[in-house]
């Protein structure tokens, strides 16, 4: 299996995985794996993988903002 039929095939299996039941979970990796012939703990990965990175979130640049610690020499 090519990686493109395969990306395909985790895409479909991604989103019948989220809405199935633990026991169908269990049938549903069987498929995978049998079908990619990834290993199961891999082919759990993945899906959650897509399940998580679809769509991209925006890109931050640049520095990030950090608190200055100074010390509060004001009077008391």
């Amino acid at each position: 299996m090519d990686l493109h039929s395969r990306r395909e095939l985790m895409d479909s299996m991604s989103t019948r995985y989220r809405k199935a039941s633990k026991a169908s979970k269990t049938r549903i990796l069987d498929e995978v794996c049998a079908a990619t012939r990834l290993n199961r703990k891999y082919a759990i990965t993945r899906i959650n993988l897509i399940e998580t990175s679809w769509p991209p979130g925006p890109r931050v640049s640049g520095k990030r903002d950090r608190l200055r610690r100074v010390p509060d020499r004001s009077p008391a």
